[in-house]
Protein backbone atom coordinates (compact mmCIF):
# COMPACT_ATOMS: atom_id res chain seq x y z
CA UNK A 1 0.00 0.00 0.00
CA UNK A 2 1.09 3.26 -0.86
CA UNK A 3 -0.35 6.69 0.51
CA UNK A 4 0.32 9.56 -1.74
CA UNK A 5 -2.26 12.33 -0.69
CA UNK A 6 -0.06 14.77 -3.36
CA UNK A 7 -1.01 12.74 -5.83
CA UNK A 8 3.09 12.40 -6.82
CA UNK A 9 2.17 8.73 -7.90
CA UNK A 10 -0.82 9.16 -10.31
CA UNK A 11 -4.31 10.61 -9.72
CA UNK A 12 -5.22 8.75 -6.41
CA UNK A 13 -3.94 9.01 -3.56
CA UNK A 14 -3.77 5.60 -2.63
CA UNK A 15 -2.49 2.47 -4.32
CA UNK A 16 -3.16 -0.83 -3.34
CA UNK A 17 -1.27 -3.68 -3.96
CA UNK A 18 -1.39 -7.50 -3.53
CA UNK A 19 1.03 -10.16 -4.01
CA UNK A 20 0.38 -13.03 -6.60
CA UNK A 21 2.75 -15.41 -6.39
CA UNK A 22 5.93 -13.50 -6.65
CA UNK A 23 5.12 -10.54 -8.01
CA UNK A 24 2.78 -7.66 -6.99
CA UNK A 25 -0.03 -6.18 -8.78
CA UNK A 26 -2.54 -3.37 -8.38
CA UNK A 27 -5.20 -4.08 -6.67
CA UNK A 28 -8.74 -1.99 -6.11
CA UNK A 29 -9.49 -3.50 -2.88
CA UNK A 30 -9.46 -1.29 0.57
CA UNK A 31 -11.69 -3.94 2.81
CA UNK A 32 -9.14 -6.53 3.71
CA UNK A 33 -11.24 -9.30 5.20
CA UNK A 34 -8.92 -11.33 6.69
CA UNK A 35 -7.69 -8.33 9.08
CA UNK A 36 -12.18 -7.60 9.74
CA UNK A 37 -10.49 -4.13 8.50
CA UNK A 38 -10.47 -1.46 5.66
CA UNK A 39 -9.33 2.02 4.98
CA UNK A 40 -10.86 5.11 3.79
CA UNK A 41 -9.75 8.28 3.09
CA UNK A 42 -10.90 11.08 5.68
CA UNK A 43 -10.58 14.36 5.35
CA UNK A 44 -10.11 16.45 9.29
CA UNK A 45 -8.38 16.88 12.36
CA UNK A 46 -5.92 14.74 13.58
CA UNK A 47 -3.22 15.38 16.62
CA UNK A 48 -4.22 19.26 16.04
CA UNK A 49 -3.63 18.78 11.94
CA UNK A 50 -6.43 19.49 9.51
CA UNK A 51 -5.79 17.22 6.42
CA UNK A 52 -6.51 14.51 4.51
CA UNK A 53 -5.54 10.48 6.27
CA UNK A 54 -6.36 7.25 5.88
CA UNK A 55 -8.47 6.19 8.53
CA UNK A 56 -9.69 1.97 9.49
CA UNK A 57 -12.59 1.37 8.94
CA UNK A 58 -14.97 -1.79 8.65
CA UNK A 59 -16.80 -3.57 6.41
CA UNK A 60 -19.28 -0.81 5.28
CA UNK A 61 -16.77 2.08 5.48
CA UNK A 62 -17.58 3.38 8.80
CA UNK A 63 -14.85 5.16 10.15
CA UNK A 64 -13.68 3.51 13.60
CA UNK A 65 -12.66 5.99 16.24
CA UNK A 66 -8.91 6.49 17.54
CA UNK A 67 -8.32 5.97 21.24
CA UNK A 68 -8.43 9.90 21.54
CA UNK A 69 -11.84 9.66 20.12
CA UNK A 70 -13.32 7.07 21.99
CA UNK A 71 -11.96 8.74 25.27
CA UNK A 72 -13.60 11.69 23.92
CA UNK A 73 -16.77 9.75 23.75
CA UNK A 74 -16.68 8.23 26.51
CA UNK A 75 -16.01 11.33 28.43
CA UNK A 76 -19.31 13.03 26.93
CA UNK A 77 -21.16 9.88 28.21
CA UNK A 78 -20.27 10.05 31.31
CA UNK A 79 -20.84 13.73 31.41
CA UNK A 80 -24.65 13.39 30.13
CA UNK A 81 -25.12 10.88 32.59
CA UNK A 82 -23.49 12.77 35.60
CA UNK A 83 -25.82 15.89 34.25
CA UNK A 84 -28.81 13.40 33.90
CA UNK A 85 -27.77 12.12 37.73
CA UNK A 86 -27.98 16.33 39.31
CA UNK A 87 -31.50 16.62 37.34
CA UNK A 88 -32.86 13.44 39.23
CA UNK A 89 -31.11 14.61 42.38
CA UNK A 90 -32.67 18.06 41.70
CA UNK A 91 -36.27 16.69 41.23
CA UNK A 92 -36.26 14.64 44.27
CA UNK A 93 -35.05 17.81 46.44
CA UNK A 94 -37.70 19.62 44.90
CA UNK A 95 -40.27 16.72 45.72
CA UNK A 96 -38.64 16.22 49.29
CA UNK A 97 -39.36 20.41 49.72
CA UNK A 98 -43.15 20.52 48.35
CA UNK A 99 -44.24 17.02 50.86
CA UNK A 100 -42.54 18.86 53.86
CA UNK A 101 -44.77 22.15 52.50
CA UNK A 102 -47.72 20.06 52.63
CA UNK A 103 -46.76 18.67 56.12
CA UNK A 104 -45.46 15.48 55.10
CA UNK A 105 -42.19 13.93 56.26
CA UNK A 106 -41.10 11.94 53.15
CA UNK A 107 -38.30 10.31 55.75
CA UNK A 108 -40.86 8.56 57.56
CA UNK A 109 -41.52 5.40 56.92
Amino acid sequence: MVWDPGAHLGSTALHVFELRGSLYTKSSARYFESLGLGLIEWDGVFEGCESRWLRWCDAKGKVLPTGAERADQERDRADQERDRADQERDRAERLTERLRALGIDPDAG
